[in-house]
């Protein structure tokens, strides 16, 4: 007992160097950036310059922000103080309210977010958690998929669970390389999307704490990628 207590600590004690270790890595870079540009404005005389300097250090800082957000997200999804997700909720409503509040984002990319979403889609779950991942889901599409493209929310009960997906028709991942998705800051598709590579880890741990089943397929058109995830489905009327 004591050995495999003592193991446990150590595997948790690696899990922590590692994230400490991934974390300063990837913030190195922005603040290397941002220090860049502020310094690019301190010196220069030039006032159109300064300017486009300025604005270059608020698109990092805006960055930073994302990623710090979604390194505590992750943080206290590897925490031991989450609770256990056994709230009825109404994903149906959730998953309309997320589109909602994404459309702006969409639209300023001059990308069709459709959604095709059944009534009462009930589970147990933690509303809050879900919020997260179907953030980062529609986050990550909207991202990646180039100016004019689509993504495409459905959601439905099939076969007693409830499968909610989001596709697009982006650059896609290549087939081989689908099972690597989900690894921590780890990007795919062009390097010009303004992404950190935590948004599938964040929705894989969301998953794994509500019993569901994440899988990646096609996107739309016969191109972009697919994602499906697939939850254990209760009776609304209960």
């Amino acid at each position: 007992a004591m050995n495999q207590l003592f193991g446990r600590i150590r595997m948790a004690m690696d899990k922590e160097r590692r994230f400490t270790s991934d974390a300063a890595h990837e913030l190195r870079t922005p603040i290397a950036a941002l220090r860049a540009q502020l310094q690019v404005a301190e010196r220069t005389p030039d006032a159109e310059e300064r300017q486009a300097a300025i604005a270059k250090a608020l698109h990092v800082t805006s960055r930073m922000t994302h990623l710090v957000a979604q390194l505590l997200a992750l943080a206290r999804l590897e925490g031991e103080s989450i609770d256990k997700p056994d709230a009825k909720v109404n994903l149906s409503d959730l998953v309309q309210d997320v589109v909602i509040e994404l459309a702006p984002q969409s639209e300023s990319k001059h990308i069709q977010l459709q959604a095709d979403i059944s009534p009462n889609c009930v589970l147990n779950g933690n509303f809050e958690l879900l919020r997260i991942m179907l953030r980062n889901l529609l986050d990550n599409a909207i991202r990646y998929v180039p100016g004019g493209g689509k993504v495409r929310v459905g959601l439905a009960v099939q076969k007693g669970k409830v499968e909610l997906t989001v596709k697009d028709n982006g650059p896609g991942v290549a087939t081989e390389e689908r099972e690597k998705l989900g690894q921590r800051f780890h990007r795919f598709g062009p390097q010009t999307a303004d992404g950190v590579g935590l948004g599938l880890s964040i929705v894989q741990r969301i998953a794994e704490l509500h019993g569901a089943k994440l899988a990646f397929g096609d996107g739309l058109e016969e191109t972009g990628l697919g994602v499906k995830v697939s939850f254990p489905a209760i009776d609304s009327d209960k």
